[in-house]
């Protein structure tokens, strides 16, 4: 029995991890449920389109945060920040994913995010495919779908005509 301590170890690390990024996922949500909701519907509606935008955002973001850590400490600052707004970004997208999944387990609102999650989590500790399909695949579609969705209510935002009354685009 050598080796029990380290075993606890990392099972107690790997209970953490799961309950804080579902806690994470809750929070988000929390803060922000309309657009949880609209990327949710992105991700249902348009998946492989928000891969396509997720991909190269998360990818370019990672590949600046690389560049700039690598320079002079005013860069390593903009790098810092940069990566507090990528890991936003995917936190928020895992929260719009696991809406998505927990809507097709037949839970809505923060029960939704709940369940979908728990079923994400669990999905992606599964060896090879979680770690290297199901863990990307969900950062990517969230993260493009939450973009998607920012965009589309930035476009869709009432603009005022010119008998003085709101109309929408």
């Amino acid at each position: 029995m050598p080796y029990f301590g380290s075993t606890l170890f990392f099972v107690a690390l790997a209970l953490l991890f799961v309950s804080s990024l579902t806690a994470l996922c809750l929070l988000v949500y929390a803060l922000s449920p309309g657009l949880i909701q609209r990327a949710a519907g992105e991700v249902g509606a348009r998946p492989f389109r928000s891969a396509l935008i997720g991909v190269p955002a998360l990818g370019l973001t990672m590949l600046v945060v690389a560049a700039a850590g690598s320079a002079g400490p005013p860069l390593k600052i903009v790098a810092f920040v940069l990566l507090g707004l990528g890991a936003l970004l995917a936190a928020t997208g895992l929260s719009a994913v696991a809406a998505r999944v927990g809507a097709g387990l037949g839970a809505e609102g923060v029960q939704a995010v709940l369940r979908g999650d728990l079923v994400l989590l669990f999905a992606s500790l599964l060896p090879f495919v979680g770690w290297f399909l199901i863990a990307p695949l969900t950062l990517f579609v969230g993260a493009g779908a939450v973009l998607s969705a920012s965009l589309r209510r930035s476009a869709a935002r009432p603009v005022a005509s010119e008998a003085g009354h709101v109309a929408s685009l």
